[in-house]
């Protein structure tokens, strides 16, 4: 994709409608690249996880039909990429959790007055409590049926975790109260660009598509990508979920999605400030890596769960 056709798709995801978290390609990016890394490194876990999956309890509800639509060879991948973006599929649902998709570590520029107080993330319900509860009840679940719903937390809220929003609230004079991770925080791309907020940016910075084949090709080429080569992805060698969002995703907000405190923003959409023209480009290369990451770590969590 030349830079201009790149450009061009950041512009239509930032103006297709609402997400929340990752989009729903984004989630399906991160399964894809799990389910290509189990194949190649560990075909018998990801055998074991196809068939969690299979056992879901919402199987024939939401995945059955799409799943018997496309050739046996892809089936698989196909349940690896719909489970990732479950839990936003699900919302107002009786599966539910909304507490459980982001932990607010509390960013207070430099310059800010003292009646301004950074915030601590929640200490009964957050994305990192929600990973070790639903890691465990993988791991420990004596049918697949009882493993599925968990898994299916377990690709999502790893994936979530890569996304830098989902681990930092911005605390300033503007924002008192913290920005509740950019969903506050409006900004837009170009002169003539209609107001979002900067959470809903960077939920569409990965992908705006959720066809399957375009996403499956768009896995793939970062996946082979010579930057995201596992030796090349130094950040492989921290295994701690609360150090994927305290020391990686929250350190992001602060310096690449903030700008350390210097990005300006408005309170709505028809006070949005316009990003510099360099960040949709910036943002979206971080972005990719991060998504990368989280296949990687996705597959990972699974070989240990399913071993």
């Amino acid at each position: 994709m030349t830079r201009l056709l790149a450009s061009a798709a950041i512009l239509v995801t930032l103006a297709a409608g609402p997400a929340s978290a990752w989009n729903g390609g984004g989630h399906m990016v991160t399964g894809a690249i799990a389910y290509a890394l189990l194949e190649k490194d560990a075909p018998d876990v990801l055998a074991k996880a196809v068939a969690v999956l299979q056992a879901h309890p919402q199987y024939d509800k939401l995945w059955k039909k799409g799943c018997e639509a496309r050739p046996e060879e892809e089936r698989g991948l196909y349940l690896f990429m719909v489970a990732g973006k479950w839990a936003d599929d699900i919302r107002r649902t009786d599966y539910d959790r909304p507490k459980w998709h982001y932990t607010n570590y509390g960013f207070k520029p430099d310059g800010q007055p003292d009646t301004v107080k950074a915030g601590s993330p929640d200490p009964e319900q957050n994305i990192v409590l929600a990973y070790a509860l639903n890691f465990d009840k993988l791991k420990a679940g004596p049918e697949a049926v009882d493993r599925a719903v968990p898994m299916c937390w377990l690709f999502h809220l790893v994936a979530d975790v890569h996304m830098p929003l989902h681990a930092c609230s911005l605390h300033t004079e503007v924002y008192p109260d913290g920005d509740r991770g950019g969903n506050s925080f409006f900004v837009k791309v170009g002169p003539d660009g209609k107001g979002l907020n900067l959470h809903y940016l960077w939920d569409g910075l990965i992908t705006g598509s959720t066809d399957f084949r375009e996403v499956k090709n768009l896995a793939a080429e970062l996946r082979l990508r010579p930057e995201f080569a596992r030796d090349k992805l130094t950040e492989l060698a921290e295994e701690s979920f609360e150090n994927w969002a305290k020391l990686e995703s929250a350190e992001l907000a602060k310096t690449v999605v903030h700008r350390n405190g210097t990005l300006k923003g408005g309170t709505g959409e028809f006070s949005a400030v316009e990003l510099p023209a360099d960040y949709t480009k910036t943002g979206k290369a971080v972005a990719e890596r991060r998504g990368v990451l989280a296949g990687y770590r996705i597959a990972e969590k699974l070989k240990a769960a399913l071993k």
